[in-house]
């Protein structure tokens, strides 16, 4: 078998058409073609046919996943995920291409011929090709060794993302790194870019913004609900209390009178239907600390609606 004819495809020029005995055979990347040598009148045999797409096949997967990696950084477990991704697409796109190349074909005659090449010579399509665990590790390894993957880079610069940006505590940051496929020891020396200093500056900020958008929670439910938020941001229980406790909450005075009061009446309201006298009293109580009004602000306001409730007994 003799290679007759080399041509630019149309669509991409840093690929080509190989034509064997005047037929077309299988597209190549142009850095394929430089490896192999190949050239217009060059002897070919099935053996060096096969190795030529291989080369071909691995190239383009290797080539998919430098772009992959150009829009940013990805750990090792990213990669091999996307890589996996692209071994369930491999094939349709080879099939793809050549049904491109058979449009191409300059004739009918021509798109004859090449149908009946394909058929006769199966063994020279991508398809043929599986993507073996050996194929990706020597991706992986090529990548590692050009720096283009590295898992404490990435955790570092996550953590970083993370912890200026979005705010996050390092626990939420450390589970999300081991989602990613990161190990222990490199998440423990990643979240060294985190210092106490940002992650008080952070707690300051997160408390700030919570506060302004909860105004209408009593003072100690305002305080639980914090530390909640703050626990669910990421931040450890230490730190947190270690925060709050040098943290002063601003509230309106005035702001939660009233919203004692009108918890109150709501509770009144409902308790009333059932209950009278020092029942009411004792579950009305009980209801507000739940909600966390101060004892000695309960009591005064019982003080202030003694007749209210009073009254309520005597109806009964």
């Amino acid at each position: 078998m003799k290679i007759s004819k080399i041509q630019v495809q149309k669509k991409n020029k840093q690929r080509y058409s190989i034509f064997i005995n005047n037929q077309f055979a299988f597209g190549i990347d142009e850095a394929i073609l430089i490896k192999f040598a190949i050239r217009k009148g060059l002897e070919v045999d099935q053996k060096l046919i096969e190795k030529v797409l291989e080369a071909e096949f691995h190239y383009q997967f290797y080539q998919k996943t430098l772009n992959y990696l150009s829009y940013g950084l990805k750990s090792e477990q990213e990669v091999r995920d996307y890589l996996a991704k692209m071994v369930k697409e491999s094939q349709s796109e080879k099939l793809e291409e050549r049904h491109n190349l058979l449009k191409e074909s300059e004739s009918s005659s021509q798109k004859s011929s090449l149908s009946n090449f394909s058929k006769k010579n199966s063994r020279f399509d991508y398809a043929s090709f599986e993507v073996s665990e050996s194929l990706i590790e020597q991706i992986i390894d090529k990548l590692k060794t050009q720096n283009l993957i590295n898992d404490l880079i990435y955790g570092q610069a996550y953590v970083r993302t993370q912890a200026n940006i979005n705010r996050k505590g390092p626990r939420n940051i450390s589970y999300e790194l081991k989602m990613k496929g990161l190990n222990d020891l490199i998440i423990e020396d990643a979240l060294m870019e985190y210092p106490e200093d940002l992650k008080r500056e952070n707690l300051e900020i997160l408390a700030d913004k919570y506060i302004k958008s909860k105004k209408r929670l009593s003072l100690a439910m305002l305080k639980t609900k914090l530390y909640q938020h703050l626990n669910q941001k990421g931040y450890d229980r230490i730190i947190i209390q270690t925060f709050l406790d040098n943290y002063k909450i601003e509230v309106d005075p005035e702001l939660q009178e009233n919203l004692l009061d009108q918890e109150g009446q709501k509770l009144f309201r409902k308790r009333s239907k059932k209950y009278g006298g020092y029942e009411l009293k004792k579950r009305l109580i009980v209801d507000l600390r739940q909600k966390g009004f101060n004892y000695q602000d309960i009591q005064n306001w019982l003080e202030d609606n003694e007749n209210m409730i009073k009254m309520k007994g005597e109806s009964e």
